[in-house]
């Protein structure tokens, strides 16, 4: 059902010139925060050389970084918080979370927001991957440049050879990017 000419100036309440706004060009696009998962490896190497815990000072080489890829290491260890559960699941888990939300229709500003609601409320489950998961969303990984936040989850993802973690960047929004339907290729071993 079409509207005429006549029935639109109605609603408007004036004529309405139907040549107005046809130069019209939408404006770029804003910089803004970004859920995205990195491939851990890639990620720039921590500088944790002074901290007080000795399993953070331990260096990795691009080396040892390649092993720990091709050998991950899904237990936890008794050093630490950090090391002490499954990275693996936990950045499994808040990349699910994250692609949630925005299958939810949700901005990114958003996501954190509700993955840490539906993280309370228990529909992810509970236990070290869900409080290492949410980490994720409180405390995002922000490594541009060198880190902001998240060098000791990623010293410790890295130890344990996760391929992929959920991190936020600050660039150009693409309304059409679907980075959350991607395969996960940490899921394929």
């Amino acid at each position: 059902m079409a509207v005429t000419l006549h029935e639109l100036a109605d609603l408007v309440g004036r004529p309405v010139d139907l040549e107005r706004g046809g130069g019209y060009a939408a404006r770029p696009a804003e910089p803004g925060l970004r859920y995205a998962t990195a491939l851990v490896a890639l990620l720039p190497r921590p500088t944790l050389d002074a901290d007080p815990m000795t399993c953070m000072r331990r260096g990795l080489t691009w080396l040892a970084r390649v092993g720990q890829q091709l050998r991950p290491d899904n237990a936890g260890r008794s050093c630490c918080w950090l090391h002490a559960g499954d990275w693996h699941q936990a950045s499994r888990l808040a990349i699910a979370m994250a692609a949630e939300a925005r299958g939810r229709g949700l901005d990114d500003y958003d996501t954190a927001a509700y993955a840490l609601a539906q993280a309370e409320a228990g529909a992810f489950g509970a236990g070290w991957q869900l409080e290492a998961a949410a980490s994720l969303f409180g405390e995002p990984v922000r490594a541009a440049g060198g880190y902001m936040a998240g060098r000791h989850r990623v010293k410790a993802m890295l130890d344990a050879g996760v391929r992929r973690t959920l991190v936020v960047r600050w660039d150009q929004r693409d309304p059409g990017s679907r980075w959350h339907e991607r395969p996960d290729p940490s899921r394929r071993r």
